[in-house]
């Protein structure tokens, strides 16, 4: 289900408690990339962590196509109007 603009930038605020080893790197990381606040650090966390799973749901996804016999049938097309130089 796709979610609207609106929705993806509405902010809610959460409280959490993390270790002080955890608040330390997160403070270090946030000065070292210079971001202005704690809460643009978990962004960047929780933005990578999308990442790590869109990565895993295209190989996930690239396995599947291989297993399923669909990239043999492809092969017979895939270099179609590509000329060698």
């Amino acid at each position: 289900m796709a979610s609207s603009v609106a929705e993806r930038s509405r902010t809610v605020k959460i409280s959490t408690t993390v270790t002080e080893f955890d608040l330390a790197f997160l403070e270090k990381y946030t000065a070292q990339h210079g971001l202005p606040s704690r809460a643009a650090g978990f962004h960047a966390a929780i933005k990578a962590l999308r990442e790590l799973e869109l990565q895993q749901q295209y190989l996930e996804a690239d396995e599947e196509w291989y297993t399923s016999g669909e990239a043999e049938v492809w092969e017979c097309v895939s270099g179609d109007g590509i000329e060698a130089e």
